[in-house]
């Protein structure tokens, strides 16, 4: 968990590029998101927390970002620690990648997936996917309104799945 704590604060701590934070709320979990460009790699930090279950996933990660004309892919792993309540915690790396579309200055969609196979996660967990899909409203330069859809599940050895976040969500985001 230290190593978390101090690679997320490493994170947050990279020079000033163009970074942007968000936070969102869901049915039964909240989330916050942290991201800083430089040149063409993506640093992010990550928390996701169901209030209901006591259930947290934290990770780090990086990516190369890909410009697509006015559209950005981002390719790349992110570092997982799956902490559920009444279980040991999990570690599991997961590859994917983001894709966000601008439609109008305003408007743009974006979606989101990521995956832990067997072979690249800890102890019992067998798979781990994280993803998301939505569309963000620029307010204003620096200030963002989003709303979309959260999938985040994990499934071990028996087949017993923890899923920590399945809906809607809307979410406040900053760019700095």
């Amino acid at each position: 968990m230290r190593f978390y704590i101090t690679a997320c604060a490493l994170a947050l701590s990279v020079g000033a590029h163009a970074s942007d934070f968000s936070s969102s709320i869901g049915h039964e979990y909240v989330g916050a998101h942290y991201s800083n460009n430089i040149n063409q790699l993506k640093l992010s930090a990550d928390l996701l927390y169901n209030y209901d279950h006591e259930n947290t996933i934290a990770n780090i990660g990086l990516g190369k970002n890909i410009p697509l004309g006015d559209n950005t892919l981002t390719v790349g792993a992110k570092a997982n620690l799956l902490d559920f309540n009444y279980s040991d915690t999990e570690y599991a790396l997961s590859f994917g990648g983001d894709l966000t579309i601008p439609l109008t200055q305003q408007f743009s969609i974006y979606g989101s997936a990521y995956w832990a196979p067997s072979f690249a996660s800890s102890g019992s967990l067998t798979s781990y996917v994280d993803s998301s899909v939505g569309v963000r409203f620029n307010i204003s330069k620096p200030i963002a309104i989003d709303f979309g859809y959260r999938f985040s599940q994990a499934e071990f050895h028996d087949r017993y799945t923890r899923t920590v976040a399945d809906g809607l969500y809307a979410g406040v985001g900053l760019k700095f």
